[in-house]
């Protein structure tokens, strides 16, 4: 029996803990992401608010979670933000989209004629939306006007409002092709199964009751 020099069992040891999970026998986690949408600036302010603010985490290492569970995610930072059109019944085109744990998958398409980069094609769609809705996604843009019930994909404009002034930059994005790469980088990391991805919206501290009181 050959002897393994000390050196070079280190280095196999090494090699081993940089190989994949699912190379070890291991399942990789799927791809889970949370949306977490922000009251306005005043809680009276939510339902004449143009837009609905929030921002992704990727939470695909924490295990199996739920909207109650990850209502607050501590100590995390989001990837990028994401802006919506203001609740209107879940109205198609003009609503944003109730909470809950969708299933999504990856498009990269140009189906629009400003879809000219990769990170502008880039977008995840969600599956079984409620009211029959359907081509809702995470997409790149600038403000609430490139929405058609989709979320919009950037980094806000402004990070703290202004007290009540929920108008201009308020519901502004920039850095939308960066943000987009950023989404994407998580999404396509070799460490989790993207074949598999959940995303779970949420609303904190009570945004809207649900939508289901007050607007």
């Amino acid at each position: 029996m050959s002897r393994i020099s000390k050196r070079a069992f280190l280095a196999i040891g090494t090699s081993a803990m940089c190989v994949p999970a699912v190379l070890q026998g291991q399942a990789l986690p799927q791809v889970r992401l949370l949306v977490l949408r922000r009251p306005a600036v005043l809680g009276s302010d939510n339902c004449n608010a143009p837009c609905i603010r929030g921002s992704i985490y990727d939470v695909s290492n924490e295990g199996l979670f739920s909207l109650d569970t990850w209502a607050n995610p501590l100590g995390q930072e989001p990837i990028c933000d994401v802006i919506e059109r203001p609740w209107a019944g879940n109205a198609p085109n003009v609503s944003a989209v109730p909470a809950g744990e969708y299933r999504a998958f990856v498009r990269d398409d140009a189906s629009k004629s400003w879809m000219d980069t990769l990170d502008k094609r880039w977008r995840l769609e969600l599956e079984a939306v409620p009211g029959g809705r359907t081509h809702i996604q995470f997409h790149y843009g600038k403000d609430e006007k490139w929405s058609e019930g989709c979320f919009i994909v950037g980094d806000h404009l402004v990070d703290v409002p202004t007290l009540n002034d929920l108008s201009g930059p308020y519901c502004k994005v920039e850095n939308g092709e960066s943000a987009i790469a950023r989404l994407r980088a998580a999404v396509t990391s070799p460490m989790v199964d993207s074949s598999q991805i959940k995303i779970a919206v949420s609303n904190r501290d009570g945004l809207f009751a649900d939508f289901v009181d007050g607007c």
